[in-house]
């Protein structure tokens, strides 16, 4: 029922793909097909909603030993236990509770979709996500269908496919306006700010934020005011016009009521301030999301650029407290790289050449191995000089364009000072 709903004539290709790709037996290997088994489970589970019979006690066995030979301690593991947990419970209940069973299995699978995002492994969100949304379809959730189609747009946005993204993002605000959802209809604008900005049409991306951000206003959606001026930030820092950046960001920050959002725009905030030359005010923003954030991603975060300041500012010691730190913890992919590099531009900084060079061929090998295309040209361009990546480069002269803070990046600079002051950390 469901692989009908939200298929393709070869469903779970991504899945087929990427199993091609593995090196069979290894831990990837392992987690992959459990994962694989278990949608296929979850598929034919859900058929039992039009009549067919429930999984036998040997189909459940045969996917917990797939998810058995996925390592432990790997978040996914325990996903895809609860999961077939979940879907077990369901095809055991009677009437009365089987709607409410159902709708937990969907919240399960979405959640499993959710840690292959964290993962990075675009494709096969994309193609759970997908999955999630037949089911969501089927049982008339329409918050779990609203989400899945934005996450599944977003996953394959991240893959590079921006016109899949846009044709997910067209559908997403179409089921938005027969759900009478204004919040998801302003969602799939911004995400097509979002692939604008991917293509580099940054004209066509600051009209559609700054129409929608109006719009949001006049709607009262706070929430997606604050996004759009998130967005607004970024698009205004990739044209080098930092103090509408910082400015968006405050706004946001002050709008938002989600604790992970502010984490994450505090962190935007510190960067900004370390692209203005303000090194103390970044300094103060990212001692405070590094000691303060639920979201272990956007602590890890502070703390890569904490590293870079340490090192911008030469001092060693600290950088390398900083950098021992991290080389100790589970990175995603994306900020294992963003790691790496910011090790090697401090290993030039303080003539650690050898190491430097050591950090950016394990850039280029997890860049390679992940598809992270922006950061294989990088370490292949700081392989062939020899020296620090040319994103460095960048950043140092954007800082010598430092100057006095105006009164209103004072203002910023002074009320985040504050913040800091507040949570009782020390500059």
């Amino acid at each position: 029922m469901t692989a009908r709903l939200g298929s393709t004539d070869f469903p779970h290709r991504a899945y087929i793909e990427a199993l091609a790709e593995t090196v069979e037996g290894s831990p990837a290997w392992h987690v992959t097909i459990a994962g694989y088994a278990a949608l296929q489970l979850f598929e034919g589970w859900a058929e039992t909603c039009a009549g067919a019979a429930p999984p036998s006690t040997l189909e459940l066995r045969r996917v917990r030993k797939y998810i058995d030979a996925a390592p432990e301690g790997y978040p996914i593991r325990r996903c895809l236990t609860h999961l077939v947990d979940s879907i077990e419970i369901a095809a055991a209940a009677d009437d009365a509770e089987r709607t409410a069973r159902s709708l937990d299995v969907g919240r399960v699978l979405s959640a499993y979709a959710k840690l292959l995002q964290y993962e990075a492994q675009w494709g096969l969100a994309a193609d759970v996500h997908s999955t999630v949304i037949g089911f969501a379809q089927y049982m008339e959730d329409s918050e779990r269908l609203l989400q899945s189609m934005l996450m599944r747009g977003f996953s394959l946005r991240m893959q590079g496919r921006l016109d899949e993204a846009s044709q997910a993002y067209a559908a997403l605000r179409s089921a938005a306006l027969l759900a009478n959802s204004e919040r998801y209809r302003l969602e799939s604008l911004l995400c097509d700010a979002k692939v604008a900005v991917d293509r580099g049409n940054f004209p066509v991306a600051r009209e559609l934020l700054d129409r929608t951000i109006a719009e949001a206003r006049r709607s009262d959606c706070s929430v997606i005011v604050s996004k759009g001026l998130t967005d607004r930030a970024r698009v205004a820092a990739m044209q080098g016009d930092y103090e509408l950046s910082l400015a968006c960001s405050y706004e946001a920050l002050e709008r938002s009521e989600d604790a992970m959002d502010r984490e994450r725009i505090l962190g935007n905030i510190a960067v900004t301030f370390a692209q203005m030359g303000l090194r103390d005010a970044a300094r103060d923003a990212g001692l405070l999301v590094a000691a303060t954030a639920q979201d272990r991603s956007a602590r890890l975060t502070a703390i890569v650029n904490l590293m870079e300041l340490a090192h911008q500012d030469g001092r060693e010691l600290v950088f390398e407290q900083y950098r021992r730190e991290l080389a100790r913890e589970e990175l995603t992919p994306y900020l294992r790289v963003i790691f790496l590099e910011t090790s090697a531009e401090g290993f030039v900084t303080f003539g650690r050449h050898r190491e430097a060079r050591a950090a950016q061929e394990q850039m280029l090998e997890v860049a390679e191995e992940h598809g992270l295309h922006e950061f294989v040209i990088k370490a292949e361009a700081a392989l062939r000089a020899g020296q620090v990546s040319a994103s460095a480069e960048a950043r140092e002269a954007a800082r010598a364009h430092g100057g006095e803070p105006s009164t209103r990046v004072a203002t910023i600079v002074r009320a985040i000072a504050d913040m800091r002051i507040a949570a009782g950390l020390s500059a």
